[in-house]
C-alpha cells in the first residue's frame, strides 16, 4: 500500500502554486492587494475615529474620506484626529486631495 490515492497530482498542484508565488506576476498582484487592504483599512479607521470626535459626517464628507487614495494622508489625517488638533470635518475634507 503506497502513498494516497492522486499524491503525486496533489504534489504537481502544489509545486505550480508555489511556482506561481514565486513569480513577478504574482507578487505584484499580492502587493497591489496589500496596498488596497491597508488603503481600505486606513479610510474605515479614519471614519470611526472621527465620527467619535467631531460627530455624524455629511454624506460628502464620507465620500472624500473614500476617494482618499494615499495611505500616508490617511495616517497623517488619523493622526490629527486622534492628537485632537482635527476640529470639524470641514477641516478633515479640506485637506485631501481632490
Amino acid at each position: 500500500m503506497g502513498g494516497t490515492p492522486g499524491g503525486s497530482s496533489l504534489k504537481l498542484v502544489f509545486d505550480q502554486v508555489r511556482s506561481m508565488r514565486e513569480s513577478a506576476t504574482y507578487q505584484e498582484i499580492f502587493q497591489e492587494g496589500v496596498r488596497l487592504g491597508r488603503l481600505d483599512a486606513a479610510q474605515m479607521f479614519l471614519l470611526r475615529l472621527a465620527t467619535k470626535r467631531l460627530g455624524t459626517p455629511l454624506p460628502a464628507e464620507v465620500a472624500a474620506v473614500e476617494s482618499a487614495k494615499d495611505l500616508q494622508v490617511l495616517e497623517a489625517l488619523l493622526d490629527r484626529v486622534i492628537d485632537g488638533s482635527m476640529k470639524s470635518w470641514a477641516d478633515l475634507k479640506a485637506l485631501i486631495p481632490s
